[in-house]
């Protein structure tokens, strides 16, 4: 099996277009007034409810010892990628890390200013 099919199985299972829909439901149910209040850097930041979102990373992980955080994790930049200069990623608002359970389910996600 290559890489390009581990990869092509990977966007089977979870797609971007799925991921992207998730993160807007999560951000739709928990904003107010089109707008969402995330932590970041023990800060809140506004986010709208309803931004692009640009799937980065999304990779399995096989963990021996089980974190409890998921099968699947995947980073997004809300509001879209403003800047890639010299490899360097920066969002419009902010990047989250959603965690998928093995049945590709969302569990949780984490907003923070940086990707990671």
């Amino acid at each position: 099996m290559s890489t390009t099919d581990v990869l092509t199985a990977l966007d089977r299972a979870l797609s971007d277009e799925c991921i992207i829909v998730d993160i807007l439901q999560v951000l739709r149910e928990s904003g107010e007034s089109g707008v969402v209040a995330v932590e970041l850097d023990g800060e809140i930041a506004r986010v709208p409810v309803d931004p692009p979102v640009d799937v980065i990373t999304k990779a399995c992980f096989r963990e021996k010892y089980g974190s409890g955080f998921g099968t699947y994790r995947v980073q997004v930049a809300i509001g879209g990628i403003t800047d890639a200069a010299h490899g360097v990623l920066e969002a419009t608002y902010c990047f989250a890390t959603a965690y998928y359970d093995s049945d590709l389910h969302l569990t949780t996600i984490d907003f923070h200013r940086t990707p990671r």
